[in-house]
């Protein structure tokens, strides 16, 4: 196996894919300026639990691709087979267990933000929108994972370009209407991202069926025993996600002390770090299927070969972007912003995170290659130490103003890169055998 060939081959798809993903906020953003009211801030609370509801999404979708890909190292098809089956049925049991429990408590859980009323009203209508077909999306991205452990990377992203063309056509008609069919506002918004899961989940169900990537499920029983071994691999990375939502919320208040341009000017520069985070998430998924194939085949060498070319490849390919955002950071910001005072700070945001952005494309790698393996606890650990340090960091110097809180953020997510990257390096490939 050429591993460059094969990473490459694995990765764009990959890559394109979170790209096309990342459509859907941009959607939902157009559909709810349309409307009246506290929309925009509705959609910005609800899309919180948004993310947590996708971070969840890992409890089965990792593990898939990591036992599917081991077993296929190991020459086992039909366990892998087997896995993604069983992985189905557990999705499907997750997804509505969730989906019900936030529809329940969107109105209560919401109400925690203190938001006015009118905002408030949209941000629950937006969650119960999301989780109404909210099993469908677990379905979705299991089989996504599962496709990936079986080197089938372009049906996943032709599928989510797609769902993501059935997403910009039914948004604004059920967000606002039209003909017969009612305005919905933001629970339409949701419903119709709800809508492409469905589609996107049959269609690889339908094309996993034809490609015998299927088979007859284990039994009811046999499946809940291998629940916490599939589950153990995703719950340390939905943790490190929510954890990672978590505090930024509880840095937003500090931020704000220094101006509210600041806080602009991070969320500008959010939006500009999405491209480069989400080309190392796929790099790292490619690398995740890599890794688990070496550890399948127990053969350690080409796992640590797989993860050194992929923090090699993640570098260059976000390497690019952020050279980027260093030469043009104010034509960039431009685009998204023209008042004066953010995008002054956005330029110091970028100067700042620059080297940063790098190096969180290689704590993606790293913990795709410690996903491979089926041990995301260490990872999770340094990543929650890591970024939960921001906290009594930033109280520390936000008297020093926006560039102090810009540089310490940089700071740990440079940390948490290299250490994850070591800790595969010395640690982490040691889970994967060394054939004599």
């Amino acid at each position: 196996m050429n591993t460059w060939r094969t990473l490459v081959a694995l990765a764009w798809p990959t890559v394109f894919s979170g790209w096309t993903k990342a459509s859907f906020v941009v959607v939902d953003t157009y559909s709810a300026g349309q409307l009246k009211g506290q929309a925009l801030a509705g959609l910005a609370s609800g899309v919180l639990f948004g993310w947590l509801i996708h971070s969840l999404g890992h409890l089965t979708s990792s593990g898939t691709l990591a036992f599917c890909a081991q077993a296929r190292g190991a020459g086992d098809d039909d366990r892998a087979r087997r896995t993604y089956t069983d992985a189905l049925a557990l999705a499907v049991g997750c997804g509505l267990f969730t989906s019900v429990a936030f529809y329940l408590l969107a109105d209560p859980l919401i109400r925690l933000l203190d938001l006015p009323p009118d905002t408030h009203a949209h941000a629950v209508d937006y969650v119960q929108g999301l989780v109404v077909l909210g099993p469908f999306f677990w379905i979705a991205e299991t089989s996504e994972q599962a496709f990936r452990a079986f080197f089938d990377v372009k049906t996943p992203l032709y599928l989510v370009v797609a769902a993501a063309l059935v997403n910009v056509a039914l948004n604004p008609i059920l967000t606002l209407g039209a003909g017969p069919i009612p305005a919905l506002g933001l629970f339409g918004t949701g419903l119709a991202t709800g809508i492409s899961w469905v589609f996107m989940s049959l269609a690889l169900l339908f094309f996993a069926v034809r490609r015998g990537y299927l088979t007859r499920p284990s039994s009811a029983a046999d499946i809940l025993l291998g629940a916490p071994r599939l589950m153990r691999v995703g719950l340390p990375l939905a943790i490190t996600n929510a954890c990672f939502d978590l505090i930024w919320m509880v840095l937003t208040p500090y931020v704000v002390m220094t101006g509210p341009a600041a806080l602009a000017a991070i969320g500008v520069g959010h939006r500009m770090e999405a491209l480069g985070y989400l080309t190392g998430v796929g790099v790292g998924h490619a690398t995740s299927a890599l890794v688990g194939h070496a550890t399948g085949a127990a053969d350690r060498a080409r796992a640590l070969d797989v993860n050194a070319k992929a923090t090699v490849l993640a570098t260059a390919l976000i390497g690019v972007w952020a050279a980027c955002l260093l030469l043009f950071p104010t034509e960039i910001v431009g685009f998204f912003t023209d008042e004066h005072a953010v995008i002054e700070m956005c330029r110091d945001y970028l100067a700042v995170s620059a080297l940063s952005m790098v190096l969180q494309g290689w704590e993606q790698v790293g913990t795709g290659a410690f996903e491979g393996t089926g041990r995301t606890v260490l990872p999770t650990a340094i990543a929650i130490v890591g970024y939960g340090a921001r906290i009594p960091l930033v109280a520390m110097v936000v008297v020093h103003g926006h560039t102090a809180i810009f540089l310490t953020v940089a700071a740990t997510a440079v940390l948490c890169g290299l250490c994850i990257t070591l800790a595969f390096v010395f640690i982490g490939s040691k889970a994967v055998p060394q054939r004599a």
